[in-house]
């Protein structure tokens, strides 16, 4: 466990945001690492926040800042440190962008998460002007929890780059929406809304043609995963997918000998939507030659008019389903409830 020094330099005239999570579990690094030239993650939180600002924030919320087992940092040079304006949303994105990078990374376990934005005016002076809780990242049920090491964090680092150049242009529309679906999947907590928002974000990629959205989604999602019975799976997220957005019931889609046995494919569904979307998102977002053909409609509609074999030698190699399957298996028969 590193020393936990709540304190570090803050340069004057500066705004800074951080991002704290509190309990975070699995963590594999024990000293400051740099994400960009503004941002820093820490295995603790590095703010000493003032008395006054302890009674203005609250006991409960100093504590879980304080006793944080990791923090990102955004620090960034400004001539209105206490001001509210345009240099608070950057730093909220940024904050945002590098914690996005984590979360395509696998979800850590985490007790709560909290963002703090503020200023350092010219004596070096520390002061707080936004506090929010962080919407919460979840894990699938029989999920393996995610290690958070040097390799992560700079995955996280060239993940948060890419995703705050795509929302600082008009480009990328279908990149931008199912990344959106995605993050919506992962700050949700009913599983069936988890593997609707999942399926939403690799269908996001796929620029189904209207009336033939499940046989197309079958044949154009054989780009990014592989596996034993891969058509039969890629139709059940697709019907899943449909049965949750439509307000049907989903379990009329599995065929199963029994409610459990449902139960059990419907979980396994859903953990493989979640690595599945993951992966794909992972792979777009840290290949700029991959990124580039999914740029606008045209070069997306370019991509899918590609020959099946040059597709699979553009994407690289697939996501193996079945792997998937076998770590739900293992975990889910050591965790199941019933």
């Amino acid at each position: 466990m590193p020393s936990r020094p709540f304190t570090r330099d803050w340069t004057p005239n500066t705004k800074f945001g951080v991002l704290a999570l509190d309990n975070c579990l699995e963590l594999a690094i024990t000293a400051p690492l740099k994400l960009s030239e503004s941002a820093t993650i820490y295995p603790y939180c590095p703010v000493a926040f003032p008395d006054h600002w302890r009674e203005w924030l609250g006991t409960l919320q100093t504590a879980a800042f304080e006793k944080a087992s990791l923090a990102i940092v955004v620090e960034r040079p400004s001539k209105t440190p206490h001001d509210l304006d345009h240099e608070i949303h950057e730093i909220d994105l940024e904050l945002r962008a590098h914690f996005c990078g984590i979360l395509l990374n696998g979800i850590p376990d985490y007790r709560d998460g909290l963002v703090a934005i503020g200023g350092v005016n010219e004596k070096a002076e520390l002061a707080i002007t936004q506090v929010r809780r962080l919407h919460t990242a979840y894990r699938h049920e029989f999920g393996k929890r995610l290690t958070i090491d040097g390799e992560v964090v700079q995955i996280s680092s060239a993940i948060g780059a890419v995703v705050l150049d795509l929302h600082s242009n008009k480009q990328y529309r279908r990149v931008r929406a199912g990344f959106k679906a995605l993050v919506r999947a992962i700050e949700e907590f009913l599983p069936e809304e988890r593997l609707h928002q999942y399926v939403r974000s690799v269908d996001g990629l796929t620029m189904l043609p209207k009336g033939k959205g499940e046989e197309q989604f079958i044949v154009r999602a054989q780009t990014f995963a592989t596996g034993d019975k891969l058509p039969m799976v890629l139709q059940e997220l697709y019907r899943l997918r449909n049965a949750q957005e439509h307000l049907n019931e989903i379990r009329a889609v599995i065929v199963a000998n029994s409610d459990q046995e449902a139960w059990r494919l419907i979980s396994l569904r859903g953990y493989q939507a979640e690595q599945l979307a993951l992966a794909a998102y992972r792979r777009l977002l840290t290949t700029p030659e991959l990124l580039a053909r999914f740029e606008s409609d045209e070069s997306t509609a370019a991509f899918w008019n590609l020959s099946v074999g040059e597709r699979c030698i553009v994407w690289g190699e697939p996501f193996d389903l079945d792997q998937a399957e076998k770590d739900h298996e293992k975990r889910f028969n050591l965790l199941k409830t019933y």
